[in-house]
């Protein structure tokens, strides 16, 4: 009786079921068992198990059959500088079935050439090049070969093309939904560049890291007679006085990332025809005072679901806010989920309560200020049963009565991490800003480590509860910064 012989198409549905039937190893070592059995299995079994692989493993096989499980591959990671030798190992391959290239910062000897053409093939949609090194004809092959391109992310310029040719790039790439621009860009973006983002129709998402000058927008904006008529989201660097010009003609944007260069003009306050946003990130880079205005602008996005204010060198502050002010403005949003005020303030911690009553379902908070805990001990029910991620400078607890007023420091701290707990029961990430310089919070942070058999991570001076299978956490409300869960020392 001979053996049974399954179809080719039906023997690779079976592969995918395995890889998607287990965990990661598990269905690593089913795979390279199945392709053991005779042939029609290795040939199925190699098509799923070779789709993304760790370079170093194409460049151990032989030359000579090196371009068979090139053949295969559909997502190629050159992940760091080392790796670069690769690229000219790999400079004769062609990767038929890529779909994903992300090529880390390229480090070369002198006088060789780097070799990329390679990964530029027809079904590529994601390109990602951290620079390092300037490609011959890396451009134009990227236009020419690649019509389905769907997210290009430039660290550096790729070749030495002038901005025409990429805004030729950009514009003919029909299918284009994300463009990001890193840093070197400094000096690049064009007004005519510039237009020709604000007026592609496919793209979504815009990411340009370098300053974009008040000139350069408006001169932009005015070529263009419908700007960013599907772009969902903004990553931009802009000067004050840009903001308004932005938000008058970005109104429908849902998520935007500004960095603020300058205190000159009011940035918040020019943000109030943008009432469709459900995430907005706002970073200062100047010493800047936060108006009254700027708040009624916000009370204004009734949708708003992540909120982040914050300076990345000067202070940024709102001395005039005061908790029932407060109050006031955050029941004007009433979906906001992950709040995020590095706003130096009057606010107290009947703020935070406020917060609790009005946002019962709140899932994450950051805030500037040290809070005394005190009222939260007359209080049995969760303020926050939701609560993921809990963030303040520093907590304390004032003395009200003879025994407490006579507590150590130690003691004081587990009844903090006892009131989190009772209040956050859910809580998976605690951190205190003033961790160094504030005994209290550092033992605070210790005590809720203990009590929920935790663990402290000292690059983030965050600590965590013990979480199963998980080995990193994400963090919100940025889409763009991750914790990493890592077996640090503790401090």
């Amino acid at each position: 009786m001979g053996h049974l012989r399954l179809p080719p198409e039906l023997l690779l549905l079976v592969m995918k079921h395995v890889n998607h039937g287990e965990k990661y190893e598990a269905a690593q070592n089913s795979l390279r068992n199945a392709i053991l059995v005779n042939h029609e299995w290795a040939e199925a079994g190699t098509h799923i198990l070779w789709q993304s692989v760790p370079v170093l493993m194409l460049a151990r096989v032989s030359a000579h059959r090196r371009q068979y499980y090139a053949n295969k591959m559909t997502e190629l990671f050159i992940e760091n500088e080392e790796e670069s030798k690769y690229h000219e190992i790999f400079k004769d391959l062609k990767f038929p079935r890529l779909k994903t290239a992300y090529i880390d910062r390229i480090k070369l000897k002198r006088g060789e050439k780097v070799h990329l053409t390679q990964y530029m093939q027809p079904r590529l949609k994601n390109f990602y090049f951290r620079g390092g090194a300037l490609c011959e004809n890396a451009l134009a092959t990227l236009g020419s070969n690649c019509p389905h391109l769907e997210e290009v992310s430039l660290e550096e310029p790729i070749d030495g093309s002038g901005e025409d040719r990429y805004l030729q790039l950009f514009t003919g790439c029909k299918a284009l939904e994300l463009i990001d621009l890193g840093d070197s860009w400094a000096g690049s973006i064009t007004p005519e560049l510039f237009a020709g983002l604000a007026g592609h129709e496919q793209l979504v998402k815009i990411e340009i890291k370098p300053l974009i000058s008040d000139s350069t927008i408006l001169g932009g904006l005015r070529m263009v007679s419908n700007p960013f008529s599907n772009i969902q989201s903004l990553h931009l660097t802009l000067k004050s006085v840009s903001v308004a010009r932005l938000a008058s003609a970005a109104p429908s944007v849902r998520t935007l990332f500004l960095v603020i260069e300058d205190s000159e003009h009011d940035a918040l306050a020019s943000l109030a025809l943008m009432r469709s946003l459900v995430h907005l990130e706002l970073t200062y880079l100047e010493e800047t005072e936060l108006s009254p205005d700027g708040f009624h602008a916000l009370e204004k996005m009734k949708n708003l679901e992540v909120l982040l204010l914050e300076s990345r060198v000067e202070s940024l502050s709102a001395m005039w806010l005061d908790d029932a002010s407060f109050a006031q403005f955050i029941s004007k949003l009433p979906k906001i989920t992950n709040f995020e005020f590095k706003v130096d303030s009057d606010l107290t911690v009947s703020a935070l309560t406020s917060l609790a009553s009005s946002h019962p379902r709140i899932e994450s908070f950051d805030f500037f200020g040290e809070y005394d805990l005190s009222d939260w001990t007359r209080l049995s029910t969760p303020l926050f049963p939701c609560l993921l991620r809990f963030v303040i400078e520093a907590p304390f607890i004032e003395g009200r009565t003879r025994r407490s007023s006579n507590a150590t420091t130690a003691e004081r701290a587990t009844q903090i991490a006892d009131l989190i707990l009772r209040h956050c029961p859910v809580v998976e990430q605690l951190k205190f800003h003033d961790y160094y310089e504030n005994r209290l919070a550092k033992l605070a942070l210790r005590a809720f480590e203990s009590k929920v058999d935790g663990h402290f991570c000292s690059p983030i001076l965050t600590s965590f509860r013990s979480l199963e299978n998980s080995s990193f956490i994400k963090f919100h409300p940025s889409e763009t910064r991750i914790y990493y869960d890592s077996d640090d020392d503790r401090y």
